[in-house]
């Protein structure tokens, strides 16, 4: 496989990780300006819950795409979303507002152009009362870079056969450029047994069997309550594999 991907037409790994980081973009639609128009007219959102961390993901030399939940809302809302060369956010770089839509199970998935290669930044959400915590990211270096990429990488979670221990010590590495998901962020079955404090209770009769939309929701959203998925999120992008066994 690595001979394979030096010789097959000239192309090089980091154009390979490049246009497989990007590749989910191509799968946008063309501008709605009817839906931008309402989205502006939405109110900032008073208070809510950041109960699921912040999330980076494909990235690139100059853009990331920036994602949270607000949990304790029943409505679209907007929110604020600041992006700064430093964890103090005294040197902005992206100030703008973002919206929690409903039909979206209240998500943000925000991508932010602009940006310097190869550099670190700090990002974060805000209602008017409420705050997330504060995620970092780095994008890639340019193109034409010789710079080596450092990728950390793991695949097959399953929440309910233990806990996500080897998640925390790859939050705690220092310098990493990315973090990629090889597959199986999530089973739709129930197939490990484990603590009985990781019983997963997903899905229509509780036994974390999912088929429906709103139940792989349910699935995601405990997942992503645990603290050092959490943290690895908002330590490192994400680039994720589409794998499904």
């Amino acid at each position: 496989m690595e001979s394979s991907l030096d010789t097959t037409k000239g192309i090089r790994r980091r154009e390979l990780l490049v246009a497989g980081a990007g590749a989910g973009l191509a799968l946008a639609g063309p501008v709605n300006y009817v839906a931008l128009a309402r989205d502006r007219r939405l109110p900032l959102a008073r208070e809510g819950k950041f109960a699921h961390g912040v999330a980076s993901g494909l990235p690139s030399p100059r853009a990331i795409t920036l994602w949270t939940r607000l949990g304790g809302i029943d409505r679209s809302s907007r929110l604020r979303l600041e992006v700064a060369e430093d964890k103090h956010f005294h040197r902005l770089v992206a100030n703008r507002l973002v919206t929690a839509k409903e039909k979206r199970d209240f998500t943000v998935h925000a991508r932010i152009g602009g940006l310097k290669p190869g550099h670190e930044y700090h990002y974060r959400f805000q209602t008017k009362q409420k705050h997330s915590r504060v995620g970092r990211f780095r994008t890639l270096p340019p193109p034409d870079s010789k710079q080596k990429l450092r990728i950390g990488f793991y695949s097959c979670q399953s929440y309910e056969a233990g806990f996500y221990t080897p998640h925390a010590a790859l939050a705690r590495e220092k310098d990493l450029d990315l973090v990629l998901c090889l597959g199986d962020y999530i089973y739709e079955h129930h197939y490990y047994p484990g603590p009985d404090a990781r019983k997963d209770k997903t899905g229509k009769n509780h036994d974390g069997d999912v088929q429906t939309l709103a139940e792989y929701r349910q699935k995601y959203r405990l997942h992503q309550t645990d603290p050092h998925l959490q943290d690895l999120h908002a330590a490192y992008p994400f680039v994720s594999v589409w794998d499904d066994h």
